[in-house]
C-alpha cells in the first residue's frame, strides 16, 4: 500500500484540526465560559425586547394608510 504525500498532509491536517478544537474546548471549560450558557443566551433580550415575543417585522405598517 503505497501512501502519497497528498494522504498524509491531509491526514495530519486533520489530526491538528482535532487536537486545536479539543485545545479550544479545555480552555473554555477551565476559564468558565461553558458554566452559565444561559445567561448568555439572555443577553440579547431587553425590556424593548422581551423573551418569546418577536418584535422584529418583515414589513412595518405605516401610520397614515390609505386604503
Amino acid at each position: 500500500m503505497d501512501l502519497g504525500s497528498g494522504t498524509v498532509s491531509v491526514f495530519s491536517i486533520s489530526v491538528l484540526m482535532v487536537i486545536t478544537a479539543l485545545i479550544i474546548l479545555i480552555f473554555t471549560i477551565k476559564k468558565g465560559y461553558i458554566k452559565d450558557l444561559k445567561k448568555g443566551a439572555m443577553i440579547p433580550f431587553e425590556e424593548d425586547e422581551p423573551v418569546g415575543e418577536p418584535t422584529d417585522q418583515l414589513f412595518k405598517e405605516s401610520d397614515n394608510e390609505s386604503d
